[in-house]
């Protein structure tokens, strides 16, 4: 009957440390910047970022993406404060990795685009005028 008891003892206690280890990476831990470059030209200001999720699965491939426009448009990484002082982003171009390790890869999980619409290119920025923008989402 004890080795019965130990036998459940040490199930239950396998089970809480993968459950618990399945939480903590799926949501223990915040999205992040991986890298982030701007381009420049007469008309735009583009920012191309490389975002890390740190979850094992993404669902809502959409709502992953107006998450991650929303903490771009309040600056609000941890891991990166981006830079909107001198000019304000007109595009913005994300590719969202599972983990930091599967950049190397280059395969992102989604890539997405949050642009003006086409006639009104280049004349508002998503900080000020988010309303004037539209998410694609690959």
């Amino acid at each position: 009957m004890c080795m019965k008891r130990v036998k459940f003892t040490l199930a239950v206690l396998i089970v809480s440390l993968l459950t618990g280890k399945f939480v903590y990476l799926q949501w223990g831990r915040d999205m992040g910047v991986y890298s982030t470059h701007s381009t420049l030209s007469e008309n735009s200001h583009e920012e191309h970022i490389i975002f890390v999720a740190n979850r094992l699965f993404i669902g809502d491939k959409e709502a992953c993406a107006e998450e991650l426009v929303r903490k771009c448009r309040e600056n609000s990484f941890r891991s990166v404060l981006l830079s909107y002082d001198l000019v304000k982003p007109t595009v913005l171009y994300g590719a969202v990795y599972r983990f930091q390790s599967d950049v190397a890869d280059h395969a992102p999980v989604f890539t997405f685009r949050y642009i003006q619409k086409a006639e009104e290119t280049g004349t508002y920025n998503f900080l000020d005028s988010p309303e004037k923008f539209i998410l694609e989402v690959d």
